[in-house]
């Protein structure tokens, strides 16, 4: 089964004629170089040494602004955009858990600008609520530049996360293609200026709360979740893992869909014991299928990316530093997408 966008950027070692072999250095065999202290700094470095590192462009954000005082509050804003107005007018959704969320987060933090966070339905009156599922969205505003997460638990299709005491944060819908309808989708349409509306990349990623629901289904029925998985259950993830992509086309038909595969969280620390390593691994396998199959204009696979970094995190979550790569990736994407008229 192939699901097509019409519009992939790269394919294996074959880029488009006319374009550099190395212009997406993150497909590249290479190190990750994490700054002692400063997280905008971290870089994917291929080994190649004609493949030059991506730009760091958080770096380029954060060496562009000054500071303002608007209405007695100093505020960041961009003096210079040379070099960064690819960021113009464009939006980047991130269909995500919460490592995407963190993601997104930490962009955020690194260039010093707010996260608005509402309600999905707009209210700003979150106090009482879990905001670990609610939208979060990171503004550029003299670019008019958004990217917004679209928090979701994974495959799950029967609500096995509706648990109050044990999952807070889970609240309706809980399936994949009705968050889309009913929440994300509404969101962008009303939180999101104008054509901006429709997102230039959307991320899809699932793998967390995919390996949570093997794990909970064996601890419900008293089995050991430290074996494989077997072929039904990975059969069973293929064929939600197309739906939802389907479904992602169907709401951003002209948008640039790319994946980011999970990272090996090193299940023996983690808390509740669900994320073994030979489930990881299946699941990461299962994207790299996956990537065959679906016409992705790009696929980050952050597991390679990270991998030996897992000190440098916090249960499940990279850390800032290096778990600022994953964004910097996102940008390169856009920036590429944009040179070649794609969006």
């Amino acid at each position: 089964m192939l699901i097509s966008s019409g519009n992939r950027f790269w394919s294996g070692d074959n880029g488009p004629a006319g374009r550099a072999r190395c212009e997406n250095p993150y497909r590249e065999p290479g190190s990750l170089y994490r700054h002692p202290s400063d997280g905008s700094m971290t870089s994917w470095i291929p080994l190649e040494t004609g493949c030059l590192p991506a730009p760091n462009y958080i770096g380029m954000i954060r060496q562009a602004q000054i500071d303002l005082m608007v209405d007695g509050t100093s505020k960041k804003f961009i003096r210079d955009p040379e070099g960064l107005n690819f960021l113009r007018n464009r939006t980047i959704l991130i269909l995500g858990d919460s490592v995407d969320r963190n993601s997104l987060q930490h962009f955020c933090q690194l260039i010093s600008r707010p996260i608005r966070l509402t309600t999905w339905g707009g209210s700003n009156q979150t106090d009482n609520l879990d905001h670990r599922g609610l939208p979060h969205l990171c503004r550029i505003d003299e670019l008019d530049f958004s990217a917004v997460n679209g928090f979701h638990y994974g495959m799950d299709d029967i609500d096995l996360f509706n648990d109050p005491n044990r999952h807070p944060d889970w609240h309706s819908p809980g399936k994949f293609e009705d968050r889309l309808e009913e929440l994300i989708s509404p969101y962008l349409r009303s939180h999101i200026p104008g054509s901006r509306r429709k997102p230039s990349l959307v991320v899809w990623s699932s793998g967390l709360w995919d390996v949570a629901f093997f794990g909970t289904e064996d601890e419900r029925r008293n089995s050991s979740f430290h074996s494989a998985l077997d072929r039904g259950r990975l059969d069973w993830w293929m064929s939600r893992a197309r739906q939802t992509i389907t479904s992602t086309r169907h709401h951003f038909p002209d948008s640039l869909l790319v994946m980011r595969m999970m990272h090996r969280v090193n299940g023996d620390s983690e808390e509740t014991g669900w994320m073994q390593d030979v489930r990881v691994h299946q699941i990461r396998e299962a994207q790299s299928e996956l990537a065959r199959e679906v016409d992705f204009f790009e696929v980050l696979d952050f597991g390679t990316i990270f991998e030996g970094y897992q000190q440098y995190q916090e249960k499940v979550h990279p850390l800032p530093n290096p778990g600022s790569i994953i964004f910097q990736a996102y940008l390169h994407y856009l920036k590429l997408a944009v040179q070649y008229d794609l969006i």
